[in-house]
């Protein structure tokens, strides 16, 4: 007796699928196996920025990583309101008593964080910092503060105050 074995395109198909799987997996494994790997790291707006790159060329990877580094200093230079130069604190400064003009990014800023507020009910709230001084976090003590603290620096929170 004569056995015939039909393979359906399905099966065909499948079995096609695995192969190319599994060469990918192995190529994966070797391409890996022969990158760089570059790690930069720094320490900006209180904590530590870790990047790992992977690639080829190590000059180019370093490069890209200082890069992304020099971005995270210019953003703390420009935001960080525990620079006494920066914008930001410039602007808190200053915006209570009256208009200051702000480049065109922290308006943009500023305009992203007023939306995302709205879309969080006021959860997500840039104008934080009264609290956050009151309860100690900034150099502080880190002690809870007494009812009138808080309710003095509630009064003070809200993107309502950011006009």
């Amino acid at each position: 007796m004569k056995h015939l074995n039909v393979q359906t395109p399905s099966s065909g198909l499948r079995c096609y699928a695995a192969v190319a799987r599994a060469f990918h997996s192995v190529l994966s494994c070797l391409i890996y196996w022969f990158m760089t790997i570059v790690t930069l790291a720094r320490h900006a707006m209180a904590t530590r920025f870790e990047i790992v790159l992977h690639g080829q060329n190590a000059v180019a990877l370093r490069a890209a990583g200082e890069e992304a580094l020099d971005e995270i200093d210019r953003l703390e230079a420009q935001l960080s309101f525990f620079r006494s130069s920066s914008e930001i604190t410039h602007l808190n400064a200053r915006a209570a008593r009256e208009p200051v003009r702000v480049t065109p990014a922290l308006f943009d800023l500023l305009e992203h964080a007023s939306k995302l507020s709205a879309e969080t009910g006021g959860a997500f709230d840039v104008t934080i910092a009264p609290l956050v001084r009151c309860w100690g976090f900034m150099g502080g003590s880190g002690r809870p503060p007494g009812n009138d603290e808080i309710t003095a620096a509630l009064a003070k929170v809200g993107m309502q105050f950011v006009d």
